[in-house]
């Protein structure tokens, strides 16, 4: 739910609250997948294609089927 959240702020340009609800997300669950798809695209919204990039690698290897995670990566 933290993720989806986070999209939405994220498209509405509060990237700071986007990132703020994924990090305890992050922090308990390194490997949540969408929550690093999440954080990329959050990234990549703002324009930090270098910050994106870590999340993004992770969440495409971590949900090889998951076409938004391949497309974002």
């Amino acid at each position: 739910l933290a993720a989806r959240l986070a999209r939405c702020y994220a498209l509405l340009g509060r990237g700071d609250e986007a990132r703020a609800l994924l990090a305890p997300v992050l922090a308990a669950h390194p490997d949540d997948g969408p929550a690093l798809r999440t954080l990329g695209q959050v990234e990549l919204v703002a324009r930090r294609a270098d910050a994106a990039e870590a999340p993004l690698r992770r969440a495409a290897a971590l949900l090889p089927n998951d076409y938004h995670a391949q497309q974002l990566f």
